[in-house]
């Protein structure tokens, strides 16, 4: 996505100024594809003169990777903080 708008010229605040919605709101909706309004989807890929399906896709991808990092942190997490537990029932 980043690519694609660096591509047309656009920094992401050129973009989501072009877009009207601000950073925060464009970034929740890369975390959350489900929350974009079609009419922004559409907006999004005429600005970027791609299809609708492409943004959606994009979307998605990033959307599960976003998702993917935070469970694999809270399992991280977890992990240690049980790694934790028999360390300090050990001593």
């Amino acid at each position: 996505m980043r690519g694609a708008i660096r591509s047309k010229g656009y920094t992401i605040k050129s973009f989501t100024q072009k877009l009207g919605i601000d950073r925060g709101t464009f970034h929740a909706y890369l975390r959350d594809v489900c929350d974009v309004p079609f009419t922004l989807i559409e907006k999004m890929a005429s600005t970027l003169d791609v299809d609708e399906y492409d943004i959606i896709q994009e979307t998605e991808k990033i959307e599960y990777e976003f998702r993917k990092m935070a469970v694999e942190f809270v399992y991280e997490s977890e992990f240690k903080r049980r790694a934790g537990d028999k360390t300090d029932l050990e001593h």
